[in-house]
């Protein structure tokens, strides 16, 4: 009788010890985190699309075009095509 008392008392200190380092594992990664940054309108980065198919950013840059279903590089090189809702690479 007193083997099972042991074994009993072995394990809840088992899952105890086990628990613990659980918890501060947990910690130290949410201590490690970046912070958390309330959104900018001035910092996210828009793409906009204008008749011609010119897609600029929000500085003003060229960044490439689009035409139907492909989308080009600023050098008119084809870098995507737009399959369904999905953007598919161009070897």
């Amino acid at each position: 009788m007193m083997g099972i008392i042991r074994i009993e008392i072995e394990t809840r200190l088992v899952l105890t010890g086990m628990i613990i380092i659980f918890l501060i594992g947990a910690a130290v990664q949410i201590a490690d985190a970046p912070s958390l940054e309330a959104v900018n309108p001035n910092t996210v980065q828009c793409y906009q699309i204008d008749e011609s198919g010119r897609i600029t950013d929000s500085d003003g840059r060229l960044r490439g075009w689009i035409k139907g279903n492909e989308v080009y590089s600023p050098v008119l090189q084809l870098k995507y095509r737009l399959s369904d809702r999905n953007l598919e690479d161009v070897p």
